[in-house]
């Protein structure tokens, strides 16, 4: 049974650790360009193949973003991108790399 709970868990993080392990590494690969609207738009992608990932449920990254900078969860976007090209000045290089950089603290704590 542990067994089996490992791998939901696994599954459930598979977003974030692509996001994390392979995407930060190369994002202009992966993405086209190294902006967060690009991000926007592969994770919008990827919800719509993947139902049931952690990343967008009860507990997830967001979920967790919202709660950790004190925001209301109805004014959600796909990652919160306005709220990250606010704090970046509408830089969206910086933008992305300060959405990594959260979702690594995130990471971190699960």
């Amino acid at each position: 049974m542990q067994k089996l709970d490992s791998m939901k868990e696994e599954s459930e993080d598979k977003l974030t650790n692509l996001l994390l392990d392979v995407i930060r590494v190369r994002p202009a690969m992966y993405l086209g360009l190294a902006r967060l609207d690009m991000l926007a738009t592969f994770i919008s992608g990827y919800m719509l193949a993947q139902t049931n990932d952690k990343y967008f449920g009860d507990n997830g990254f967001i979920d967790w973003f919202f709660k950790e900078k004190g925001l209301d969860l109805s004014k959600f976007s796909i990652l919160g991108d306005t709220l990250f090209l606010d704090e970046s000045n509408g830089d969206q290089y910086e933008a992305l790399l300060m959405y990594f950089s959260y979702l690594a603290k995130y990471r971190d704590r699960i």
